[in-house]
């Protein structure tokens, strides 16, 4: 355990080394300045009586707008930036965690340490998860406090929502895990990984699609896509409910993920601990 630590904290100095930790808590404190300065909000017995964002008077129109639905639709929105741009910059900067790792000395030296092949590659996967879910921790607490001392709302769906994020970069970073040490290209990685976005949210369209398909092994195909790929629309939409304090209706998809997830990184491993380098 000790030794799986070790790559662990190995991973997180080498981010801080190359300014990947930095950056993220730089755009974090950049985001969490915005809600705490340039937004103003004046509540008046429990409702929003006036706005201001950088200083400019935002007009509501004489309506009466309750300030518990309020918090939960900028946490709705916050949640919903996090889940998009967080999971996109995310990607980006650990690309390259299993292609650096292979990198002709670099591996040679970490493979002759008293440390099992299996350790090694989970160290790194933790690593890169210990270094985002950090960073995301340190958001949304941040943006869920500011929000509450605020308002005097402290409506629990932002971090819920949260814990969703990270998850849901987990399945990811396991597929990352994956393509980065069967293709060694940082490149590849990143394009694959962006492209199953796109990917899953035309297999959740398919029923509309498979109407004008007369081959049932094309439907087949989609169908079967469908249930191994990351439902990235579905957790989105479980995401939004969380936030907004809703009841979510089914966690299989979430759930379905998370075994892609894990399967991918399993191969990952037991390719890294049979190839020879």
């Amino acid at each position: 355990m000790m030794k799986l630590l070790a790559v662990v904290d190995g991973t997180i100095r080498e981010s801080m080394a190359k300014f990947t930790f930095l950056a993220f808590a730089l755009m974090s404190t950049l985001m969490l300045l915005v809600v705490t300065f340039a937004v103003n909000l004046d509540v008046v017995d429990g409702a929003l009586a006036a706005a201001r964002l950088f200083g400019q008077d935002i007009h509501l129109g004489g309506q009466r707008i309750a300030i518990d639905e309020l918090v939960s639709g900028i946490q709705t929105g916050l949640a919903g930036f996090v889940f998009g741009v967080g999971l996109f910059l995310s990607i980006f900067a650990t690309a390259n965690l299993v292609p650096v790792m292979l990198e002709k000395g670099y591996v040679d030296l970490l493979l002759s340490k008293p440390l099992s092949r299996p350790a090694l590659f989970l160290g790194r996967y933790l690593g890169a998860l210990s270094v985002v879910g950090f960073n995301l921790l340190y958001l949304v607490v941040g943006v869920w406090v500011v929000l509450g001392v605020k308002t005097g709302i402290w409506k629990p769906g932002l971090l819920k929502a949260g814990g969703i994020i990270l998850l849901t970069y987990a399945i990811f970073l396991g597929f990352m895990m994956m393509v980065g040490v069967f293709t060694r290209s940082s490149s590849i990685t990143i394009m694959l990984s962006y492209f199953l976005f796109p990917l899953t949210l035309f297999l959740f369209f398919r029923d509309n699609l498979t109407v004008m398909l007369t081959h049932k092994w094309a439907i087949f195909i989609l169908d079967g896509l469908y249930w191994i790929l990351p439902k990235v629309h579905e957790i989105g939409m479980i995401l939004g409910s969380l936030a907004l304090g809703k009841p979510v209706g089914s966690l299989a998809p979430l759930l379905s993920s998370a075994l892609f997830g894990a399967g991918c990184l399993a191969l990952g491993t037991l390719y890294f601990t049979r190839k020879d380098y």
